[in-house]
């Protein structure tokens, strides 16, 4: 990761100007080495140059919120391919940061994780947006779609069809007053 710069990204929105940071990272699962670079490294109150030559898998733990750090090792656990999660970092200041990863797990022909790289996007100061709140109640509600299926549960699966139609619609309708 040495040398590798994150980028900033600007977009405009009716609050004015948003930057978003974006940073990159690649996880050597076996070696136990997740290297970054320095916006990453700065997102998680980490020193760049450490974060280029790799620390152990637990110490990046350590700079994500306590509150958020199971559902995030849950996650990890069930993710078999790509993945998107937002959560909380804390950096050694005590500040916190929103952030969003996305990336992907890469497996060996037993399908055991040997690898996993993606993005941390700083989503901290990004204006509330209602279709980004609607898409992860997508994502959430098609998770659990995904589970009741293995259930012998037609009702709720019924009722989650329905939410997923309805969820949809305003998505559609929110699409349609953008242009």
């Amino acid at each position: 990761m040495r040398g590798r710069r994150g980028v900033a990204r600007t977009a405009g929105s009716s609050n004015g100007e948003v930057t978003s940071r974006v940073g990159v990272w690649d996880w050597a699962i076996r070696e136990d080495r997740l290297s970054a670079d320095e916006v990453v490294a700065e997102l998680f109150g980490l020193d760049p140059e450490e974060m280029g030559a790799g620390i152990p898998f637990e110490r990046w733990m350590h700079m994500v919120h306590p509150d958020d750090r199971g559902q995030m090792r849950v996650h990890l656990a069930r993710t078999r391919g790509p993945f998107r999660s937002e959560y909380r970092t804390c950096s050694r200041d005590g500040s916190s940061r929103r952030v969003q990863v996305q990336g992907r797990f890469y497996r060996d022909a037993q399908g055991r994780p040997v690898r996993s790289s993606g993005t941390v996007l700083d989503i901290t100061q990004r204006p509330g947006d209602p279709g980004r709140a609607l898409d992860e109640a997508a994502d959430h509600c098609m998770a659990a779609r995904l589970a009741v299926a293995r259930i012998d549960a037609p009702l709720v699966r019924r009722l989650l069809d329905m939410t997923l139609i309805e969820i949809g619609r305003a998505l559609a309708q929110q699409e349609e007053r953008r242009h």
